[in-house]
């Protein structure tokens, strides 16, 4: 069986740059999402998206500044020679995310329902889909962020957007990078 790609320090490294070792521990934590950090981090990007929207002297649409800020990454990490890497180490995340939530789901089935079978394919699939939505893309923003952590104010990637993208986690778990600050972080319950 091979190395999983977020495990593999040499494409890591061609991924993020020096923050290898920060994108693979923020692998590791979300490897180890439960329902409780599920939660967390669901209600860490709501109370993100109420700060933001609420702080905001203009009408926001808070998922339109997620994309650009992901946008702005992603362009930066790609001016440095890292598309090709970070593409697979986000498709590596989707891979890894997809088995978390059908996990997930399988477990909120057998509490909740425990004398049903739970559902199988393409109703498994979707189920688990639903169920990703509370983790798979502030996990994503955090990895794509930690990418170019180190372009912040090269190639065009601000610090304000790295910030958007970390926040949720930050909250969440605490700090992505250790140079990062994360305010309050927030339980699940």
């Amino acid at each position: 069986m091979s190395t999983p790609t977020w495990q593999t320090p040499e494409i890591l490294a061609a991924a993020a740059g020096p923050q290898g070792p920060q994108v693979q521990a923020v692998f590791e934590k979300a490897a180890d999402i439960g329902l409780d950090e599920s939660q967390a981090l669901r209600k860490a990007s709501e109370l993100h998206q109420k700060f933001v929207t609420d702080n905001t002297p203009v009408e926001v649409d808070y998922d339109a500044l997620g994309l650009a800020a992901v946008k702005l990454a992603v362009s930066a990490a790609a001016a440095a020679g890292r598309q090709n890497p970070l593409d697979l180490v986000l498709g590596s995340w989707r891979n890894l995310s997809q088995a978390i939530a059908t996990d997930l789901f399988l477990q909120m089935h057998r509490h909740t329902r425990p004398d049903s079978t739970p559902p199988s394919g393409d109703a498994l699939e979707h189920a688990a889909a639903a169920t990703a939505t509370s983790f798979q893309m502030p996990v994503a923003h955090a990895l794509i962020a930690l990418a170019a952590r180190d372009l912040i104010d090269a190639d065009g990637f601000p610090q304000d957007a790295y910030d958007f993208l970390t926040t949720p986690w930050n909250w969440a778990f605490g700090a992505a990078h250790p140079d990062d600050d994360t305010g309050e972080t927030v339980k699940s319950s």
